[in-house]
């Protein structure tokens, strides 16, 4: 086959998972993989097939190789830090979401997750800060994300602390 083969098999796998067909795409990725060797965008949506079957150690471990592969991947360390955190490894999680900072220091996700660990660690106030910093971070995005509303909406109420909310 020609080296263009695995490049149109990377695409396909990549199509079927985003249709949601991890199974089918797993194993287009091990046929492209015959061809040539992946690159660290590939690995991670080899990770995130294995998020889509809940088989979280083996997401893990791909997402881990995706890393490696491209430490600059910011979306890859984002997902590793996800697959960590449910899988309750929190220090592993909160190195690779300090990650996606050093990398994109205003990723109002990675800033969110941390307020989620900060929380999960009864840090209310350090949570509620990185709540409202990744707030402030997508002022200017197409499309905010309502989690982190959600996320410190929720914590003011369980601290007794509405008030707060309304700016």
């Amino acid at each position: 086959m020609h080296a263009a083969s695995g490049d149109a098999l990377y695409l396909l796998g990549y199509v079927l998972h985003r249709e949601g067909k991890a199974t089918e795409s797993l194993e287009t990725y091990t046929k492209a993989a015959q061809y040539q060797a992946p690159a660290g965008d590939d690995l991670k949506i080899v990770g995130l097939n294995y998020v889509l079957l809940n088989d979280y150690p083996d997401a893990i471990k791909w997402l881990e190789k995706a890393v490696e592969a491209e430490p600059k991947n910011k979306e890859a360390w984002y997902f590793l830090g996800r697959a960590y955190y449910t899988k309750s490894r929190v220090p592993e999680a909160r190195k690779a979401f300090l990650t996606v900072l050093e990398l994109d220091p205003r990723d109002a996700k990675a800033e969110n997750n941390l307020g989620l660990i900060l929380e999960s660690e009864a840090q209310p106030d350090a949570a509620m800060d990185a709540y409202r910093r990744a707030i402030q971070w997508q002022e200017q995005s197409v499309r905010p994300s309502e989690q982190t509303f959600l996320n410190l909406g929720s914590l003011l109420m369980e601290q007794s602390r509405v008030g707060e909310a309304i700016p």
